[in-house]
């Protein structure tokens, strides 16, 4: 059913069944030393140990029969992950008042006289989710197996929502993002497509001012030269007139050169 139970530890979860094979291996050790270390003792030969290694070897047990894969951290059976969804949890399995690195010291696990405590390892936890389960009187973390799974589900579940909801929205600014600067690409296009039409619009204002003003040089050249011969036409021929001619000539040419009218397009210089 829906209870999880608290089983012995002759059919042992994988992870569970290596630690006490391990632990084999390390009375072999002991036993067959000339000097025996307490640093080579069993792990889990102690009630207190033992009791540590079937509760968590009953919740490794539940979370893979959900459905939730499964590991253990370096440190034996203390340190516990599951996969839910694609969001991992770590939670430590310990004594009240356990401290690591006395433990890698010393092997000493229980200052508090085996009282234990289930804490998932999150920095900030949401205030909705529980995160810590523990010896309480008269309810031991035995009696609590079934909670406890329900709220590592229920943290499992929070974290895949937070997880989804984390990569809508970053997909949601992605997409803000890409929009502002669609638009700013657009404007930026409009900006230099005006600028470009203005440009256009003053160079050809002022082509337009340019040429008025050549055309009205131009003739004002012609006015010249006319009055020029105008007034030598009434003295009588002479050698120089044949000069004043050829410098007529030059002067309306040079006339023609800058009157936009009579300007040779630069398609037909060209051809």
């Amino acid at each position: 059913g829906g209870t999880v139970r608290y089983p012995s530890l002759a059919r042992p979860h994988p992870f569970v069944a290596k630690l006490l094979q391990e632990d084999e291996e390390r009375r072999a050790k002991q036993a067959a030393s000339k000097w025996p270390s307490s640093w080579d003792a069993p792990i889990f030969d102690s009630k207190p140990e033992k009791r540590r290694l079937r509760i968590a070897n009953a919740l490794l047990l539940a979370l893979v029969r959900c459905g939730c894969k499964v590991s253990v951290g370096r440190s034996p059976a203390y340190d516990l992950n599951t996969t839910i969804g694609d969001v991992g949890l770590g939670f430590v399995l310990a004594p009240k008042g356990f401290d690591r690195d006395e433990y890698h010291r010393t092997r000493k696990v229980f200052p508090n006289e085996g009282k234990l405590k289930l804490q998932l390892s999150w920095y900030q936890p949401p205030p909705e989710v529980t995160v810590l389960w523990q010896d309480l009187d008269g309810v031991p973390l035995e009696e609590q197996l079934t909670e406890i799974v329900v709220g590592l589900l229920v943290a499992g579940e929070w974290s895949v929502r937070q997880s989804l909801q984390n990569r809508y929205d970053c997909l949601v600014d992605r997409r803000a993002k890409a929009e502002k600067e669609i638009r700013r690409l657009a404007e930026e296009a409009k900006r230099k497509e005006k600028e470009r039409q203005e440009k256009a619009e003053r160079e050809r204002r002022e082509q337009l001012i340019g040429e008025a003003e050549s055309w009205r040089r131009a003739n004002d050249l012609r006015a010249y030269v006319a009055a020029r011969l105008n007034e030598k036409s009434n003295e009588p021929r002479s050698s120089a007139d044949e000069a004043i001619e050829a410098w007529a000539r030059w002067a309306l040419a040079e006339a023609d050169r800058i009157d936009p009218l009579r300007r040779v397009p630069d398609a037909v210089k060209g051809s």
